[in-house]
């Protein structure tokens, strides 16, 4: 594909003129992020409007804190955290837990919410844990029709899966952990599963509760 050309003395006079990128791009038949980068790169910047309306000022400011799409309450603490994501957006139950353990949480460690509140963010209703961890105690927790309920979206996630086709046959079984999860077996190189990743070493923990 042939590369965008952009003549730079019409762009500085389109950026002087404060064109958007939207309509620079139109003008050099590009995407707006073609157009972004180019003007980054010759270290131009514009001052900010001062009649511009944000954060506090907005009609739509919330004080920074949100409830995205899956329940989790987030709060903005700008691009540069390292929790934050694209919008500068961080969970506030991993910035919670963060804040007491005095250090940035590790990609692996999972903040579970004790009541299954995922609003509830107060430290007595947190604790952190592995993944493996986490994928046992929320099959513990879970009613039986909860997992039923789990087992039908997986069996119909299986099944619009082998209608596109497959090479391999695969069939669903129960992690013998007996967390409740659905895997598929067997893997992709030929290897039946037995169990979920992670969830081998926690079986023995498993059958001791059980029994108890």
């Amino acid at each position: 594909m042939r590369a965008t050309r952009i003549d730079y003395p019409v762009l500085k006079d389109f950026f002087d003129g404060c064109f958007s990128l939207d309509e620079m791009a139109v003008y050099f038949r590009c995407s707006h992020a073609v157009v972004c980068r180019a003007i980054q790169r010759m270290g131009w910047a514009r001052e900010r409007l001062p009649n511009r309306l944000s954060r506090e000022n907005h009609p739509n400011w919330r004080g920074g804190r949100i409830v995205d799409q899956s329940g989790y309450v987030r709060i903005k603490v700008g691009h540069g955290h390292p929790e934050a994501d694209c919008k500068g957006y961080a969970k506030e139950h991993r910035l919670v837990m963060s804040k007491t353990l005095g250090r940035p949480l590790e990609i692996d460690e999972i903040v579970h919410h004790i009541n299954r509140n995922r609003q509830d963010n107060r430290l007595e209703n947190l604790v952190v844990m592995r993944p493996s961890e986490h994928s046992l105690r929320h099959g513990q927790e879970m009613s039986s029709e909860e997992k039923q309920q789990k087992a039908a979206r997986a069996l119909k996630n299986f099944e619009a899966y082998h209608k596109r086709g497959s090479a391999i046959i695969r069939k669903l079984v129960l992690c013998q952990c007996g967390c409740g999860t659905l895997i598929e077996t067997p893997n992709r190189w030929g290897a039946e599963r037995r169990f979920v990743k992670g969830h081998t070493r926690l079986r023995g923990n498993h059958r001791a509760s059980a029994s108890a």
